[in-house]
């Protein structure tokens, strides 16, 4: 299964190639894709961490998942190849759930390549009454930028319909990332909220910088009830931009290289670990972004370990949505 444009071979020999060689812990990591389950998978990650030279404290760090280089504390020593090695087991254990759940179908399998899927509102199949009654939750006035006790909206009172839409959509999501429904619907209680973001030109938001979100491969959904239109703040994806390509892995030995000092277009976040890149570091990777617009009904599903941003609006504007995310242990399945 491709996932960006990379077959797990292709995948083996881009991070051969950035690492300077196969290497016995290289073979371990592509080898705890094979695992019978997850457990077998992280042992077989922390043999490949420990045949790099880790400690089993080092190995039990990076197989963590804290993003911010910086709390690695006893990691701060390594060769940076050691993230690249990281990032691809965190990509091992995503193929490894995929293979012990139900074979996906081609519309999952599509999402899973090219790293997002735009579902229109007649493929939802919400009749005009269920998404009016969804558009009135979403603007009731709790929505906000985050989630909070007020607006999160899985089970809770004045959200029935949201609840439904994400109850309906819990298989494909489950199909998508790898995760057992039940580990699904516990997330989505967690994490669905009513956003409202008030997007405004040029307002120096770190979030309309390319970025990807974390180190392992996790998952973003909004469902928006309104028309998105370009100049509205839409939603901005780099397709494939989350396949484990040689361009894409130098750039992660670069960002995770000790004592080097970043440009400040990249804000805070870069040093967070939602490593930020330009336009031309993600053509280097063969990849480009475009603004998702959409019709009022359409949900959107994108793996935010590819490169995404908020876009830009032409003038100061409200858009809400049903928001939701799923960044969960890459070895829980």
């Amino acid at each position: 299964m491709r996932i960006g444009r990379y077959d797990a071979w292709s995948e083996y020999d881009a991070v051969a190639a950035v690492m300077g060689g196969h290497s016995e812990a290289l073979t371990l990591a592509k080898s705890s894709a094979d695992a019978n389950h997850m457990i077998q998978c992280w042992n077989i990650a922390k043999e490949s961490l420990l045949a790099y030279g880790c400690t089993p404290g080092q190995a039990e760090q990076l197989l963590t998942v804290t993003k911010d280089l910086r709390q690695l504390s006893d990691c701060k020593d390594l060769d940076p190849n050691v993230h690249v090695l990281r990032a691809y087991i965190g990509r091992c254990a995503y193929r490894a759930r995929l293979r012990l759940q139900s074979w996906p179908t081609i519309e999952s399998e599509d999402c899973i390549g090219s790293g997002i899927i735009i579902v229109e509102p007649g493929t939802l199949g919400l009749t005009q009454s269920q998404r009016d009654d969804l558009e009135a939750e979403l603007s009731d006035g709790r929505g906000s930028l985050s989630k909070n006790n007020n607006n999160l909206v899985y089970g809770r009172n004045g959200y029935d319909n949201c609840t439904a839409v994400l109850t309906g959509i819990t298989p494909f999501l489950s199909q998508v990332t790898g995760h057992s429904e039940s580990i699904i619907t516990e997330e989505l209680s967690r994490t669905a909220f009513a956003q409202s973001v008030i997007n405004g030109p040029h307002d120096n938001d770190i979030q309309k910088v390319l970025h990807q979100d974390t180190w392992f491969d996790a998952w973003k959904l909004w469902y928006f009830p309104r028309d998105v239109k370009h100049g509205d703040g839409p939603f901005r994806y780099a397709r494939y931009s989350h396949g484990l390509s040689s361009a894409r892995l130098r750039l992660a030995k670069e960002f995770a290289t000790p004592g080097k000092t970043w440009e400040s277009w990249r804000s805070a976040g870069h040093d967070e670990g939602s490593w930020r890149v330009s336009d031309d570091e993600l053509l280097q990777m063969g990849c480009g972004s475009n603004d998702i617009t959409c019709h009022a009904g359409t949900l959107v599903l994108a793996n935010v370990f590819g490169y995404h941003a908020r876009g830009e609006a032409i003038e100061t504007k409200e858009r809400i949505a049903l928001h939701a995310s799923i960044r969960l242990n890459p070895w829980k399945n």
